[in-house]
């Protein structure tokens, strides 16, 4: 496979996401489908051997013009990314972490579109990339963190799907995997056939796509012919779930299927717990007293904490936390000189966990030194400095006589 396949991170410009921010919790808007670590995994399957005919009609060049789609997504991009593969499919699988639900913001931001209207909606900051399937541990995945949009209404996602011309790729689809809530799929498929249609947003050729509403989403069709070189027709279907996650995704010329790309799993929480504050090592007297330590950890979904002894003596048995609050243990007093090293376990309620660890070392208790002896005085050596005194005030005495 070839390394140009790294180059996907052009999908890091993709319509829709924005310049990379710094995440803060927020409590979701209604509309929003999805919560904080949740994991939603898609399958990518290119058809390669069935695109001969559509390759051979310049098809994506056709489309690109008509809908003005930069080379790095248009559908022939998604074609030679993936044809170097073996015909193993699918060849590559797509996750989307929630790391964070930011602030609900109201703005124009599909101005550079030519889309003028205030759409409310709500960033969400996640981790995204993919895995190269059949290339595993070669180094052609790829992962980064961005923000993605997920406005509030029906009228609002068909302006953001660019009135289903975002599926004219599935490159461009990956801008969308999230719409509102119960979306009416009646309502985007009149939107979507006023923006193909009407001359006021598309115009050329995008008048022959005729956009039909289905029960979890919409199918766009282009006849032979409609698009002047595709001699055959063009048919994709785009479903969502009913919290507004795309679920599938089938772009077919004639009876051939050129593309599939499918939500394969769902994990409601694929985080680990976070300390954000830990306890340092520190050191205390043999006659310490009123010690404590302190951790504080976050996660969506906490459940419990356990603090253990040197490994072996739980001190703290199963006990609920809050994610941001600050989880304290009070040391008893008197434990014996050396060290004592204290485990913190946090869960959440998947059974994801983080620990710290934290060594509180006792000192030994001092010995006093003895007074030393002054040095010379021992009494064998007094004795006999005496005798030598005593010697030497008779000699003198017998002198002075």
């Amino acid at each position: 496979m070839k390394k140009t396949k790294i180059i996907i991170i052009s999908i890091l410009g993709l319509l829709l996401l924005v310049p990379f921010m710094t995440p803060t919790r927020a409590a979701p808007a209604s509309y929003v489908p999805v919560a904080e670590e949740e994991e939603y995994l898609w399958e990518l399957s290119v058809y390669y051997p069935n695109n001969t005919q559509f390759n051979a009609d310049g098809m994506s060049t056709v489309m690109a013009t008509i809908f003005g789609t930069p080379a790095a997504w248009q559908i022939s991009k998604v074609y030679f990314d993936w044809s170097n593969d073996p015909p193993v499919y699918p060849q590559s699988s797509w996750p989307l972490t929630v790391k964070s639900i930011l602030p609900e913001n109201t703005s124009t931001f599909l101005s550079d579109y030519f889309i003028f209207a205030n759409i409310t909606y709500t960033p969400v900051y996640l981790g995204a990339g993919f895995y190269a399937l059949n290339w595993p541990g070669l180094g052609f995945d790829l992962f980064y963190d961005a923000t993605w949009y997920i406005v509030n209404d029906t009228a609002s996602f068909a302006a953001q799907s660019l009135y289903g011309a975002q599926a004219f790729s599935p490159y461009t689809l990956m801008g969308v995997p999230f719409g509102p809530k119960n979306i009416n799929w009646t309502v985007f498929a009149g939107l979507a056939n006023w923006g193909m249609s009407s001359g006021f947003y598309w115009q050329g050729d995008a008048v022959n796509v005729t956009v039909t509403a289905l029960s979890d989403g919409y199918s766009l069709y282009v006849p032979a012919l409609g698009f002047q070189n595709n001699t055959l027709p063009i048919t994709i279907n785009t479903t969502y779930t009913t919290d507004g996650i795309l679920n599938n995704y089938t772009f077919e010329y004639g009876a051939l299927t050129l593309f599939f790309y499918e939500l394969a799993s769902y994990s409601p929480d694929v985080v680990n717990p976070v300390t954000t504050a830990t306890q340092s090592d520190f050191t205390v007297a043999h006659n310490y007293t009123g010690q404590g330590l302190s951790w504080t950890a976050t996660d969506a979904n906490p459940s419990t904490y356990t603090i253990t002894l040197n490994g072996t003596t739980t001190v703290v048995s199963a006990t609920a936390w809050t994610s941001g609050g600050a989880v304290t243990y009070n040391i008893p007093d008197g434990l014996a000189p050396g060290d004592h090293t204290y485990e913190i376990i946090f869960l959440d309620t998947n059974g994801h966990n983080v620990s710290d660890t934290a060594v509180m070392t006792v000192n030994p208790a001092t010995t006093p030194t003895p007074t030393p002896a002054i040095p010379g005085f021992e009494p064998l050596i007094v004795i006999g400095i005496t005798g030598i005194a005593s010697i030497s005030l008779i000699i003198f005495k017998k002198k002075k006589k």
